[in-house]
């Protein structure tokens, strides 16, 4: 990501225990759609969702979500506001 905000970030952030659960899932659904999860977390996540229909269903939802904004969109937003995102996201206190 972009420097200071991936480290901080990495430093705060939730891990997935040895099973995952429905607050796991709720944690990480947008890395587990974007596929930026590790090997190992994802297939947690995965065995959960085996297991749990209405994970499922928010991540398929998600997943379909994602594939239609992609359609959607032909360029990339400008870089005015992708530095004015990350500035936002840098002074972010993270829980």
């Amino acid at each position: 990501m972009h420097d200071g905000i991936d480290i901080q970030w990495q430093e705060s952030r939730p891990t997935i225990g040895e099973t995952a659960s429905c607050d796991d899932l709720h944690v990480f659904l947008y890395e587990l759609v974007d596929k930026e999860l590790t090997e190992a977390d994802c297939a947690k996540l995965e065995l959960h969702l085996a297991q749990c229909p209405d994970c499922a269903e928010m991540v398929a939802a998600e997943t379909e979500l994602r594939d239609v904004l992609k359609k959607c969109t032909t360029s990339p937003a400008p870089a005015s506001l992708r530095s004015k995102i990350a500035q936002v996201i840098a002074e972010t206190e993270f829980p």
